[in-house]
């Protein structure tokens, strides 16, 4: 029974699991973050390139043989 006390109110490794709660809660909005700037920035450098292809009038899609 003092076993199961002692381990109840050991606080130690308590820490630990709470700092990997965190920085999973953290890896969790930073993935989320990453994947709707990731599709923004795609569309905004799509539409560069589009406007470079009209100004130049060289095709940035197909290479040129």
């Amino acid at each position: 029974m003092n076993a199961l006390k002692r381990l109840w109110k050991e606080e130690e490794g308590q820490a630990m699991s709470e700092y990997g709660l965190i920085i999973g809660l953290i890896a969790v909005v930073v993935i989320g973050a990453v994947t709707l700037v990731g599709g923004n920035l795609n569309k905004v450098f799509t539409f560069i390139a589009g406007k470079f292809t009209t100004v130049s009038g060289v095709s940035t899609t197909t290479p040129t043989p």
